[in-house]
């Protein structure tokens, strides 16, 4: 086996040095005139290897928006055994010797000379020819699974359309701040900005898939608009031995780790291929996700300065608005308006609460308001605007969702 991987590792390196010789030629020979080297007789004696992945990636089915929670069964469901499925590219020699073996590859993989993308083939050709066993340690599992799905996620970050391109940072066993408890550390991370948008958690072989599971609610913190702004959910893996199990936490309860596709095996050379959908089915819902974002992340604590002597100071469960009165005659009759609104408005949850309401000796009010929505891009300029923001609160309400407006 240990034999086999370095032979594999070898074939990856040649094809490698076979681009690398292939760019240099084409520069050589742009550099003479734009004539082709020749081999005998004026052709080129070598094939011409030019990766063809960004095309590849240009034809695949990316998502228009974000889908539901209730609905990412089905489509996992879809892309990996139905007929959303795309043929994977793989080298012609790795086709043709698994069609001797079985039919069933034709379902699952096409001849790289169909397609040119040669960088996907080489990650294909890996996954199918990878001897995975059951790993003595997480740092085992943890390469495992970042071959077969954050190398992919990374080749697409690199070929993908540059309107689809994001900026993914991955982490393993970081310190992360967004939505993760103190001082504890997911194994793995995607980041867009600073928001996590999927995380997973790697156990030794002897424990179980729950156990992991059970790692990925106890390391999750509250959910804040902050960061997060209008996201639903997260995607997440738990990985267990040869077992990788890829889920999502809902927002309104993110204790409950819900699966949305059917547990893998990764000794098998089919689930290794589903991994690899999955990469591209993940980034591609991370791509819309990333509109649920707020547009600016403001840090736990900042100030930001509003007219009128207005100062909002963000936190975790709560803002604190501080205006000084002084400023303008008509704020004090404002406040106390405000003070009054909040005080009948305290028992309906559909409305941002003011507590701790306040003016101080030195004519500073002051006020708590929970919870922490998710900023505008300002306030409604018109009776329409305004018309409209009430419609989506209303449509939030419909979908059992909480929808909370407050103009500052």
């Amino acid at each position: 086996a240990q034999r086999l991987g370095e032979l594999q590792q070898l074939e990856v390196e040649l094809l490698r040095l076979i681009k690398e010789l292939q760019v240099k030629k084409n520069r050589l020979s742009n550099q003479l005139g734009g004539g082709q080297l020749a081999g005998g007789g004026g052709q080129s004696g070598a094939a011409t290897f030019t990766d063809k992945t960004r095309n590849w990636l240009r034809q695949y089915s990316w998502l228009d928006s974000a889908p539901s929670f209730q609905d990412l069964g089905a489509l996992f469901e879809d892309r990996l055994y139905g007929d959303q499925r795309v043929k994977l590219p793989v080298s012609d020699y790795v086709y043709k010797n698994r069609m001797q073996d079985s039919e069933e590859w034709d379902n699952w993989i096409e001849p790289v000379s169909l397609s040119g993308a040669m960088d996907l083939a080489v990650l294909v050709d890996n996954a199918i020819r990878m001897n995975v066993e059951e790993p003595d340690t997480e740092i085992i599992m943890a390469g495992v699974v970042d071959r077969l799905f954050f190398d992919v996620i990374d080749l697409i970050f690199r070929k993908v359309d540059p309107r689809m391109r994001l900026p993914v940072k991955r982490q393993r066993n970081s310190a992360e701040y967004s939505i993760t408890v103190s001082k504890l550390r997911p194994d793995f991370m995607l980041l867009v900005g600073k928001a996590l948008l999927l995380k997973g958690e790697d156990t030794a072989s002897h424990k179980h898939l729950d156990d992991a599971k059970l790692e990925l609610a106890s390391k999750m913190a509250d959910w804040s608009a902050a960061y997060h702004g209008l996201l639903e959910y997260m995607l997440c893996y738990a990985a267990a031995g040869v077992e990788l199990q890829f889920c999502a936490m809902q927002r309104e309860d993110s204790s409950v780790v819900s699966d949305v596709a059917r547990a893998l095996i990764l000794s098998n050379e089919f689930d290794r291929l589903c991994v690899i959908h999955i990469a591209l089915l993940a980034y591609s819902i991370i791509t819309q996700q990333r509109h649920q974002l707020p547009k600016q992340v403001r840090p736990l604590g900042l100030e930001v300065k509003r007219p009128r002597g207005c100062n909002i100071q963000y936190f975790h469960r709560y803002l604190l608005k501080r205006v000084e009165l002084a400023e303008d005659p008509l704020l004090a009759p404002i406040a106390q308006q405000m003070e009054a609104i909040y005080a009948a408005a305290a028992a309906c949850e559909y409305i941002i609460g003011g507590t701790s309401v306040r003016t101080t000796h030195e004519g500073v009010y002051s006020v708590e308001l929970s919870p922490v929505a998710t900023p505008m891009s300002g306030p409604p300029q018109s009776e329409q605007e305004l018309a409209a923001a009430i419609r989506w609160v209303l449509g939030q309400h419909e979908k059992g969702k909480r929808g909370i407006m407050y103009c500052m």
